[in-house]
């Protein structure tokens, strides 16, 4: 006898990067410029300076120019100190290397510092708070004064909870930069 799950796609559980749906997603190629594992479901920014042409950097103020979200493929090795970071125990890609960058999607998922509702705005974090939570990169439901900058042309798809001090949570939002 078949089994029939009725759940919603997205009431599913999703690791951050991860997208919802392939229906309309677009996904560009860069290259990791911050010198370090670049984890998956992080919001990135246009690197600067001299030869950043191509290469993205987790956001350092608010002048940085939003490229993305780091998507989470199914094709990486997970090794420690290449693409898994030690400290975290999160994944992603290694300094130097290309970089999977979602531009357009249904649903993909992120990793989030603060409670979120379902139509809430998406502001980009990039003033890291002191511990592990609120890290430069991830998402929230608002500016937390002038930490974090707007992305326009997203929004949160479900309601998640606030994660507890010192860890991150994940939610999923809809983004359409294209």
């Amino acid at each position: 006898m078949p089994v029939t799950n009725y759940d919603l796609i997205i009431e599913k559980s999703y690791e951050p990067g991860e997208l919802v749906t392939l229906d309309d997603a677009q996904i560009w190629t860069f290259t990791n410029g911050t010198g370090v594992i670049l984890p998956f479901g992080l919001g990135v920014v246009a690197g600067t300076g001299e030869g950043a042409t191509g290469k993205v950097i987790l956001p350092a103020d608010a002048n940085g120019k939003f490229e993305g979200i780091t998507y989470r493929t199914n094709t990486f090795e997970k090794r420690s100190g290449y693409t898994l970071d030690d400290a975290t125990g999160w994944v992603g890609y290694p300094k130097d290397r290309e970089v999977s960058i979602c531009r357009r999607a249904l649903g993909i998922a992120v990793f989030i510092d603060s409670d979120v509702s379902r139509g809430s705005p998406v502001f980009l974090r990039h003033t890291a708070t002191p511990g592990t939570t609120g890290i430069a990169g991830c998402f929230r439901k608002d500016a937390d004064t002038a930490n974090a900058i707007a992305i326009p042309n997203a929004t949160f798809l479900k309601a998640a909870p606030a994660p507890v001090a010192g860890e991150m949570g994940v939610g999923i939002l809809e983004l359409r930069m294209i």
